[in-house]
């Protein structure tokens, strides 16, 4: 994800990259979505850097609406499409992330026996989905084009109302926050080549293998570049 383009590129243009990831991270698989390094090795930074990419959209929803096309006619075409695509993949996963920047004291009142999860956590545990159904409910946008989450959609719609969302401004939903949070723990890069083994040289990923061999031949990056996969097995 260009966190830079997020902030500060044209609205179009903004639009086309999360056109992309969305389609990429619900890329279905045996029902589910193929997010292939999903909580690969390191489960904090899988949460983090997903919970991060829902505020990345959400600053988007923010520019669109800023410019008066956050609406049931918008000139962005597939908005409702998108929304329900983030849903789901919120709706998939919400369950296993824990979200460190859920303001909860915001969100009612606790309930005896409520397990402590106030109204709207009982909704979604993150927050940034929560959000997309406040905006989407407030202005009357449609979340559709996703069968398998019609019911669900209705039924959150419908639990959500009275969810206040913050203040309308630049940087509504704090993105400038989130990304800075995520650089603080883990530096600054988010993506790019930095984690494509293919590209990197062979002592640096002799460095990082557990016995001190290049795991892969020249056979091997060749296949992966090509597209193909590597069986691995254990001994």
């Amino acid at each position: 994800m260009n966190t830079y383009l997020v902030l500060v590129g044209k609205t179009e243009e903004l639009w086309s990259i999360m056109e992309g990831l969305t389609l990429w991270i619900n890329k279905d698989n045996a029902d589910d979505i193929a997010f292939t390094w999903a909580n690969l090795e390191d489960g904090a930074r899988w949460n983090k850097t997903t919970i991060t990419m829902g505020y990345a959209f959400l600053a988007v929803l923010n520019r669109i609406d800023r410019e008066g096309e956050f609406k049931a006619d918008s000139k962005y075409k597939n908005l409702s499409l998108m929304l329900a695509l983030w849903y789901k993949f919120a709706w998939n996963y919400d369950a296993n992330i824990t979200d460190e920047f859920d303001e909860d004291t915001d969100y009612g009142e606790e309930k005896e026996g409520d397990d402590h999860l106030t109204k709207y956590q009982h909704v979604f545990n993150l927050t940034w989905p929560r959000y997309l159904l406040a905006m989407a409910q407030q202005y009357d946008v449609p979340i559709a084009g996703v069968t398998e989450i019609e019911e669900t959609v209705k039924k959150d719609l419908e639990s959500i109302k009275g969810l206040k969302l913050p203040k309308k401004k630049v940087d509504r939903f704090k993105f400038k926050d989130m990304l800075a949070n995520f650089k603080f723990d883990y530096g600054s890069v988010m993506g790019g080549h930095h984690y494509d083994v293919t590209r990197m040289t062979t002592a640096a990923r002799i460095e990082s293998s557990y016995d001190g061999k290049d795991p892969l031949s020249a056979e091997d990056i060749d296949a992966l570049k090509k597209g193909g996969r590597i069986g691995l097995g254990y001994s």
